[in-house]
């Protein structure tokens, strides 16, 4: 278990007390950073297990799992956040379905995307390569 109350060291300073997502999220980055993707994998699914509704955990080891070539596990994970509640999610849930060559399913998330300013244009680009790949395979 993460020591919650610790403190997280940058550049020789001392950071402010971080919550416990916080902590788990900054120490996740760094092991990604580092290409430790299975080490970040654990500790957000530590996380998980402290707060197994926060959306944003879900989200994060969802990626993680994406990056790890773990679509189905990535789409299991994903899938346990109201399908309303977070347009980031829904652009992820699109990439795992896309990956597994379900072009359609991911068709649909992006296009829920569509509505985020934020991932508009990206999520524009995965329809169209959804298509041309619906293509190919007819």
């Amino acid at each position: 278990k993460l020591d919650v109350n610790s403190k997280v060291i940058t550049n020789g300073s001392i950071t402010q007390d971080l919550d416990e997502d916080n902590l788990y999220f900054e120490i996740s980055k760094k092991m990604i950073v580092k290409g430790k993707i299975k080490a970040a994998i654990d500790i957000m699914e530590e996380a998980l297990l402290e707060n197994p509704n926060n959306w944003k955990i879900i989200n994060n080891l969802g990626v993680y799992y994406i990056r790890n070539g773990k679509y189905t596990e990535a789409l299991d994970i994903l899938l346990r956040v109201d399908e309303q509640s977070s347009d980031i999610v829904q652009y992820n849930l699109g990439v795992a379905h896309y990956m597994l060559g379900e072009f359609s399913q991911a068709i649909k998330c992006f296009s829920f995307a569509l509505q985020s300013d934020y991932l508009s244009q990206k999520s524009i680009i995965a329809i169209i390569e959804c298509s041309e790949q619906m293509e190919v395979y007819r």
